[in-house]
């Protein structure tokens, strides 16, 4: 039963290119910032002004991890499905 719901999930994956000029652009503005995010979450647990700017610090680098970490699994899921569909 596990093998069927597995096999539905992947159907439903989108394979629209990942890789389009409108996605490639958005990728080259939206990963510097945020990397940027990131490491200003770095410099606010390495120099707190208090306890609440190292708890930012944490939130602005798990933010910041968790979209990279999302988006490049999406790439991952969608070329698979496409090498599947061949």
């Amino acid at each position: 039963m596990e093998q069927k719901v597995n096999t539905e999930q992947e159907q439903e994956v989108d394979t629209s290119s990942e890789w389009t000029l409108k996605r490639i652009l958005g990728r080259l503005i939206l990963y510097p910032c945020y990397l940027a995010i990131v490491g200003g979450g770095i410099y606010m647990l390495l120099h707190p002004i208090g306890w609440m700017s190292g708890v930012a610090g944490v939130g602005m680098i798990y933010f910041g991890i968790f979209y990279l970490y999302i988006d490049v699994k999406i790439i991952i899921l969608k070329k698979r499905a496409n090498e599947r569909q061949r």
